[in-house]
């Protein structure tokens, strides 16, 4: 009985902090999400501004995402940093044993935000990637063309 009061307990705080970040913690400032050129046109700056609430609101599922960590315990361990920075940077101090596994699954199942920071992690260390589109092939071989870059298709053996 006394591990559930100090699971409850801790995970409370976990919670409290979870509802600080999912306050104040997916807003990204405009160069974390804006491509490095300046939009010159209304259609351009609404791309940008629909990309930015997809960063903002997009996410693997929490069964997706509880999946992915248990594959893998490093990745588990950057998003438990990352939630423990992320209080950091708003002045709350979470304790990292607070953050148990089970804490983080529970988080993920019960706060939306805690998906959408844990899908950027995962996004950026390429976990999760998606093919890219016959537009952006098209514009990468126009790059490498205007580059002198030859590329070849590497096949399995």
């Amino acid at each position: 009985m006394r591990i559930t009061h100090s699971f409850s307990r801790s995970t409370g705080s976990v919670l409290a902090v979870a509802v600080g970040i999912a306050v104040a913690g997916v807003n990204l400032s405009p160069a974390q999400v804006q491509p490095s050129a300046y939009p010159t046109d209304k259609s351009t700056m609404a791309k940008s501004r629909a990309e930015q609430e997809a960063e903002q609101r997009v996410a693997l599922s929490p069964d997706r995402i509880i999946e992915l960590l248990r594959q893998e315990p490093g990745l588990l361990l950057q998003v438990q940093k990352m939630l423990v920075r992320k209080a950091y940077e708003q002045g709350r101090i979470l304790d990292p044993e607070d953050l148990t596994e089970d804490a983080l699954f529970q988080l993920l199942r019960e706060d939306h935000t805690i998906c959408v920071l844990a899908t950027r992690e995962i996004e950026s260390r390429s976990y999760v990637r998606a093919k890219p589109t016959q537009d952006e092939i098209e514009r990468q071989q126009e790059r490498d063309a205007q580059y002198g870059i030859s590329r070849t298709a590497s096949r399995p053996p």
